[in-house]
């Protein structure tokens, strides 16, 4: 989901900047050629330049694997990238002290590291607005920042010098001031509206960089309006950061009819490669006081051309394609559709022509026409639904050549839908993305297309065909999976946006959490999932991952709860029960005054838990325990050694546990312990854990990690989330 999500992604030109792929020179030449080459190490692999710009470079590393990519984490770290870090397994974000940001993925079924760095962003003289408008909103205290937008009704600009306590500061002489109407207000951002129904949106950007903007009450944007595409060319002073939601049609920054703002790239998981292409994430110059505080969700780039490879993570339902054959009793193939041009826009049409059925599947042709005057891609499947619930079912990618026309054919499994208890096609909905051939930064969405057969009339719209099918087994039968819990007690219903039923699936050795939204909203959401917890155990600290839900539709996401800890680590926390799955929902809405966060706990079972969180005590002081756990071999030969801690945060504040990179050892010899800073929340335990891998082990002439090691020292540092020190000792753990 990192999270990262996932982020509108913005492209920033200049005249006299290049991008593209670079030759096959030396890697330290190719890196020292580049604008900001220096500010980050040479990465393994075979390396291309994906981008050179003055204020961002993307590098790719191919053949690399994830050895190479903590390794090379570990070589950022010590060059000072640990301002405000977020991470995952395989995805990284800090800034340095000088204001440059990092961005650092992996992709471990393309063996792929995507290393991404920003410019900081200069700052100048804040000009406040003189206008009426200006006089409304409070001038925050720091005098330096960057104006974007000044105009007699609306103003936006950036604010530097500001940190998070600041900033929540400056929110309340803001509702002072009299912003208090339709409010909603976390630590790192705030709307409301006055009596007059402006309406001011604050935000935390990073590195103490904080945006203000203030729309007048006439701004709106028309909810069914089409994409445009035509370039998506801005410089960085007329962008605006957008939360990362999905729309149809185009952002409302842009006030000039005759230019265009980009669109908001739909998100279904934070495991998406990202593109040579800068996000409109700001960064800074540097500060005085850079805080430690991370980012509300990770800010890598979401794919912009889409590819058939599969992420990691499942976002919907599992593969459509059954291993096994059932018939196609009880599914209706007695359906048609008219033949319909179901869109005609920008040059492209699409027909759709047919259903055809067979004893285990359906398929439907569509013809594509394109006369758009360039070739162009055609992408579908996060989006599209069945009787108005979100498959990722009728994958299709294509490239129409300009003046011509495909026929194309899509296939759908009826064990896949009648798992979900749906057992006739109603309705379908399908949006394409469509990208430019030779210049996939530009690109738009269609609006839904919409195809209805000779059922629609009939179909009851008001069962719950997947609740039905959970409680009646019928989803057991065609998917061959368990469930082990079901429960349709709904845990969140706020904002048009309902969590109505939970399950915990069980497949052999693995277990999913099925999750059903609604969206009742008339706009696109995304949900991000945070902290997600099995038990009292923090198992995934920050964001896993991110699902979108179009208007007026239902969604079954999925969590592969199995995927949370490692099997390792399951051993060592003798976990046989898992009662309560527990996570932060960030839920970033279209309208910004309804986006909110909310903690919601999940029972998955009516037995107790089983999981044991004893160990060795190393550290137990200022309200934080930190407890040795083991170790456990990993990676695929079994022959990297994994490290893990448990950290408990008693202390009545939020922490941050880190190590020092050069004071660690193993068996009396200085060894990274790979292990990453970490976040904990005051009441929460967590996982810390590193990796030592066989590269490192056979340099210290051990074999047998788990009976030859004998003694592990490291330095445990702990800072409160502004970086503040706490405390700083060496522990030394004796294993025998």
């Amino acid at each position: 989901m990192k999270k990262i999500g996932l982020l509108l992604l913005c492209v920033v030109l200049f005249l006299t900047s290049s991008c593209g792929t670079a030759g096959s020179k030396k890697k330290n030449d190719l890196l020292n050629k580049t604008k900001l080459g220096n500010t980050i190490p040479v990465p393994p692999g075979n390396i291309n330049i994906e981008c050179d710009l003055d204020n961002y470079l993307s590098v790719s590393a191919k053949n690399t694997s994830l050895g190479d990519y903590n390794n090379y984490l570990n070589e950022c770290i010590k060059r000072g990238y640990t301002v405000e870090a977020d991470n995952t397994s395989s995805y990284y974000s800090a800034y340095n002290s000088q204001g440059n940001k990092l961005l650092l993925s992996f992709y471990e079924s393309l063996e792929e590291m995507v290393v991404a760095v920003y410019a900081p962003m200069e700052m100048e003289t804040l000009r406040w607005p003189k206008s009426k408008v200006g006089q409304m909103v409070p001038k925050p205290d720091s005098e330096i920042g960057k104006n974007v937008r000044d105009s007699s009704d609306s103003f936006y600009l950036y604010v530097g010098d500001t940190d998070i306590d600041e900033l929540n500061n400056y929110i309340d002489k803001c509702m002072d001031a009299g912003f208090v109407i339709d409010y909603n207000r976390t630590k790192e951002r705030f709307v409301g509206k006055n009596e007059e129904g402006y309406q001011l949106t604050l935000r935390y950007e990073g590195f103490e960089i904080i945006t203000v903007k203030l729309d007048s009450p006439n701004k709106s944007v028309p909810t069914d309006a089409p994409v445009t595409d035509e370039p998506l060319i801005t410089t960085p002073v007329e962008q605006e950061t957008i939360v990362p939601v999905p729309t149809l049609q185009p952002t409302e920054t842009n006030t000039d009819p005759n230019t265009v703002t980009p669109t908001k790239e739909p998100s279904t998981t934070v495991t998406n490669r990202p593109t040579a292409t800068p996000t409109n994430q700001p960064t800074a110059t540097p500060t005085n006081r850079p805080t430690a505080t991370p980012t509300k969700r990770p800010t890598a780039t979401p794919t912009n051309r889409p590819t058939p490879t599969p992420t990691k993570r499942p976002t919907a339902t599992p593969t459509n394609r059954p291993t096994a054959t059932p018939s196609s009793g009880g599914f209706n193939t007695n359906n048609t559709i008219t033949k319909t041009v179901n869109y005609d826009d920008k040059g492209v049409k699409i027909t759709f022509n047919e259903i055809q059925y067979s004893s285990t599947y359906c398929t439907f042709s569509f013809t594509i026409e394109n006369n758009s005057g360039k070739d162009l891609e055609f992408y579908s499947k996060d989006l599209n639904s069945i009787n108005g619930y979100m498959f990722n079912i009728g994958w299709y990618s294509k490239t129409v050549t300009n003046g011509k026309k495909a026929i194309e054919k899509s296939t759908i499994y009826y064990k896949e839908l009648m798992s979900y208890g749906i057992n006739e096609i109603a309705d379908m909905a399908f949006i394409f993305k469509v990208t430019d051939d030779d210049d996939w930064q530009n690109y738009f969405y269609t609006s839904p297309i919409i195809v209805e057969t000779s059922s629609k009339k009939t179909h009851d719209y008001s069962v719950d065909y997947y609740q039905k099918a959970m409680k009646d087994k019928t989803y057991e039968k065609y998917s061959g999976k368990d469930i082990g819990y079901f429960s349709n007690k709904a845990v969140l219903e706020r904002n048009g946006i309902k969590l109505s039923s939970y399950s915990l699936i069980n497949s052999g050795t693995y277990k999913y959490l099925y999750l059903e939204f609604t969206n009742n909203s008339d706009v696109p959401v995304t949900i991000g999932y945070r902290d997600i917890a099995i038990d009292s155990l923090v198992a995934s600290n920050g964001l896993w991952s991110t699902a979108t839900i179009l208007p007026h539709k239902t969604m079954v996401d999925v969590i592969t709860v199995s995927s949370l800890i490692d099997e390792g680590l399951i051993d060592l926390l003798k976990i046989n029960e898992i009662s309560t799955i527990g996570m932060l929902l960030d839920v970033d809405h279209e309208d910004e005054s309804d986006f909110f966060e909310e903690r919601i706990s999940i029972p998955v079972s009516n037995n107790p838990s089983t999981i044991d969180l004893s160990g060795k005590t190393v550290y137990d002081d200022n309200g934080v325990k930190v407890v040795f756990k083991g170790m456990a071999l990993s990676g695929y030969s079994k022959k990297d050694l994994d490290i893990y801690f448990l950290v408990t945060n008693n202390s009545g504040r939020k922490i941050r546990i880190d190590t020092g990179y050069n004071d660690s050892s193993i068996n009396g010899y200085m060894q990274s312990l790979g292990l990453w800073s970490t976040y904990v929340d005051n009441n929460q335990t967590v996982i810390w854990d590193g990796r030592v891998y066989s590269s490192s082990l056979e340099d210290l002439n051990i074999s047998n990690p788990l009976e030859e090691i004998t003694e592990i020292e490291l330095e445990i540092e702990l800072t409160d989330e502004h970086y503040h020190d706490i405390d700083s000792r060496m522990v030394k753990i004796k294993l025998r």
